[in-house]
């Protein structure tokens, strides 16, 4: 009976420990992506930790209050873009010219999408480019056919893009000429959630940023509070329940010995 009680109270503790109030949102992530993720994240006022996976890759825990803010954020913010997928016509031994050509064409994109992305203000981009196509003897472009490329640049409202720059970027890597090429932005407003509205903050006695998020750190400090206070609880009744094992084993163990005394 005694064991029994012992190991639920150890169950206990231990479902407790792991409650910890920690979710995991985002996986397999390189440890670059990972770091880029949490500095974003931290800007957005939500603390996040870094997990290591099995297979050496990596993800992202945020507290359970945090996670539908984290989520937003990592949303909002196209923090999180779709790496290149594999061509699903890779299954022939043999890849005819036409694939070859499309399997080349999507990885010239994928790349200058990929700088573009890396330009400050920029959340994602889009190339699709129509490359000239090739003289089936000598593989040079065929000059009576020109190639052309379309870019769609999604950035944030405050972003400041020069087209005339995309377009000789885009022209010097994939050889299309510039009047060939169109650009076409779009803007988008990034929301930056607050834990409150200014009525209720208002309402509930802080009126300015500062004291709202410090609010929220006393609230977030009281949750951690509280789960270690119900850990030492049920430490402390585990460790009751032991002495009481304890001091019955020892009762009995004299109740034999003068027994055996008195029969003697």
């Amino acid at each position: 009976m005694y064991r029994r009680i012992v190991h639920l109270l150890t169950a206990a503790v231990l479902l407790a420990g792991l409650a910890g109030c920690r979710e995991e949102i985002v996986h397999n992530l390189s440890e670059y992506e990972t770091n880029k993720l949490l500095s974003n994240l931290h800007q957005q006022g939500v603390q996040g930790y870094k997990v290591a996976q099995a297979d050496g890759r990596w993800a992202i825990a945020v507290r359970t209050s945090d996670s539908i803010q984290a989520i937003q954020a990592i949303d909002q913010g196209r923090l999180l873009r779709q790496s290149a997928s594999a061509d699903d016509r890779k299954s022939n031994l043999i890849s005819s010219r036409s694939d070859q050509r499309f399997q080349y064409e999507r990885a010239l994109s994928h790349e200058i999408e990929h700088t573009l992305n890396s330009i400050e203000g920029v959340l994602e981009s889009r190339v699709h480019l129509n490359l000239p196509p090739l003289d089936p003897l000598f593989g040079h472009p065929l000059e009576s056919i020109k190639g052309s490329a379309s870019v769609l640049i999604i950035g944030a409202e405050k972003s400041k893009l020069d087209t005339t720059q995309v377009i000789r970027l885009v022209a010097g890597a994939c050889g299309v000429e510039s009047d060939r090429i169109s650009v076409m932005f779009s803007h988008e407003t990034l929301e930056k959630s607050t834990p409150a509205s200014p009525q209720a903050s208002a309402s509930s006695g802080f009126n300015s940023p500062s004291e709202l998020s410090i609010s929220r750190l006393l609230r977030r400090h009281a949750q951690e509070l509280w789960g270690t206070l119900v850990i030492v609880c049920l430490l402390s009744i585990w460790y009751v329940v032991h002495l009481i094992r304890k001091r019955s084993l020892i009762s009995s163990l004299n109740t034999k010995l003068s027994a055996l005394n008195s029969s003697i």
